[in-house]
């Protein structure tokens, strides 16, 4: 053959064998072409595939709290005001550097929230997960149920109207987890707290209520702390139902801490925010402060004291379970003109218990029982 020019078949046989090369040329360029175009759509395919499970298993991750940075924190927003504001608070989270954690949001009201500052956080590899409940619902039992549904093996709760001065959570995070604290504090709302050095029992139930030799309630807001959950859980268990039946709106963090710090091994009080004042309401400290209270009020600390001296079990808790009833009611002379049967009823059943109790002395015995004398329900 010359180059550039094509042989003419000299026979039958030539050019039947000519055809036949170039129809099988012809079937193998189909064939090549349909493979590419087959190949393309499973590159397509797989690839579409590949990115639905991986979102799939994004997704399982962000359930259970599986993340590659293992951040195993559940914060616990709850909400029992239709005024509150979410704003502030979601803004200074989602400035936070800490990420991959869980966001629970509770309510026991009606209401909508606008859905974009949570697509922010979500972006940020946080969970968000929102838990309605009814009025009936007390703020005990939603604190606990909350806690129990929390995937984190460490919990916060923050109030709506909360925010972070400065980007510290992720400092707060990693002091807990690496120094294995059961609960790590870093709202301070009372200067005389050590401050970064890990306490531990029994001055760490100490300092919920004694300050040297001062009898005085020191801790109350269970907000600003980060806190293992099985202590929080094996904690709350000892509580009795009675007490989950009274929605306790001033106490309820009060009584989850006492037996917190009963229970818990370690505290740290970590300090980089700004010394805080309690502006929280309801608020524990707010209701203390003042000298006379009203009908509700009333119930709310009877039941408080009533739960002091049941699950107060050495002398000196049920010297300071007794010095706080003084403090609280036989101080506080203008709220002798407010009770009513109801309160009166109640009164006479906490004082009988802090009367029978062996472990009180018999001169606080005898301020509480003459307190009882002066009140006159007319």
């Amino acid at each position: 053959m010359i180059k550039g020019f094509k042989k003419v078949p000299t026979s039958e046989t030539e050019a039947n064998l000519e055809n036949e090369e170039s129809i099988s040329f012809s079937l193998k360029e189909n064939y090549l072409i349909h493979n590419i175009w087959f190949i393309i759509f499973l590159i397509i395919f797989f690839s579409v595939l590949i990115f639905w499970i991986s979102t799939e298993i994004y997704d399982l991750k962000n359930v259970y709290g599986i993340f590659s940075k293992k951040s195993k924190l559940s914060i616990i927003v709850n909400i029992y005001d239709k005024k509150s504001n979410l704003t502030h608070l979601l803004r200074s989270l989602i400035e936070q550097s800490l990420t991959s954690y869980e966001l629970i949001i509770t309510k026991n009201f009606e209401a909508n929230y606008s859905s974009l500052p949570f697509g922010k956080l979500k972006r940020k590899n946080i969970h968000i997960k929102f838990i309605e409940y009814s009025k009936n619902d007390t703020n005990l039992k939603i604190k606990m149920d909350c806690a129990s549904h929390a995937w984190g093996d460490y919990i916060l709760f923050l109030s709506p109207e909360e925010t972070f001065t400065e980007n510290f959570l992720e400092f707060y995070y990693n002091t807990a987890t690496k120094q294995k604290l059961d609960i790590t504090q870093f709202f301070e709302y009372y200067s005389f707290h050590q401050i970064n050095t890990v306490m531990y029992q029994p001055l760490l139930f100490d300092s919920m209520f004694f300050s040297k030799d001062k009898i005085q309630q020191t801790q109350y807001h269970l907000l600003g702390k980060i806190i293992k959950k099985d202590i929080f859980l094996d904690a709350m268990k000892d509580i009795d139902n009675y007490y989950f039946s009274q929605n306790n709106q001033f106490f309820d963090d009060s009584i989850i801490l006492f037996m917190l710090f009963k229970k818990a091994e370690s505290l740290i009080i970590i300090k980089k925010e700004n010394y805080r004042y309690c502006s929280y309401y309801p608020c524990p400290e707010m209701v203390i402060s003042k000298n006379n209270y009203s009908k509700d009020e009333l119930i709310d600390i009877l039941n408080y004291l009533k739960f002091l001296v049941e699950y107060s079990n050495a002398v000196q808790e049920q010297r300071m379970a007794a010095k706080t009833f003084i403090d609280l009611l036989v101080k506080k002379e203008e709220t002798i003109n407010n009770y009513g049967k109801r309160e009166i009823n109640f009164l006479d059943e906490v004082i009988n218990l802090y009367s029978n109790s062996e472990m009180i002395n018999d001169y606080d015995k005898n301020i509480i029982r003459n307190y009882r004398k002066k009140i006159i329900v007319t």
